[in-house]
């Protein structure tokens, strides 16, 4: 059981991930267990985002900056699945990308970080579809 924590006495909080949303009381517990279940996605997680009450975005530390993770709505467990396998296969969350969109459940979009035309052309040929 979950409760919500007040800006005050925030130390012994500081390893939590932060969850936000008007639903985040009734919907963290399942979050989490998604989250959690792949470790590879959990110690890069820092916070999430409830959209709309119906889906979620998800904030990962990379070496090249933030990433948000655009959640499928409903059940996103196949999503997290889908992430951990490109990360161990070809290391996406470590490249220069901003955003990896897992909201249609036969791709993965990223969106690139700007840095220039031959490292966004590297990075967009790394990524096949299994």
């Amino acid at each position: 059981e979950g409760v919500t924590i007040t800006d005050e006495n925030l130390d012994k909080f500081a390893d939590l991930m932060i969850l936000v949303g008007e639903d985040v009381p009734d919907e963290a517990r399942t979050f989490l267990d998604w989250v959690y279940g792949e470790p590879e996605i959990s110690n890069r997680a820092e916070s999430a985002v409830r959209v709309g009450g119906r889906r979620w975005d998800l904030y990962l530390k990379s070496p090249s900056g933030k990433i948000v993770v655009k959640l499928p709505e409903g059940d996103a467990a196949p999503s997290f699945r889908r992430l951990a396998a490109a990360q161990a296969r070809e290391g996406l969350m470590d490249k220069a990308i901003s955003e990896i969109d897992l909201r249609e459940p036969d791709r993965i979009t990223v969106r690139t970080r700007d840095m220039g035309d031959e490292a966004a052309q590297s990075i967009k040929a790394s990524y096949k579809k299994p």
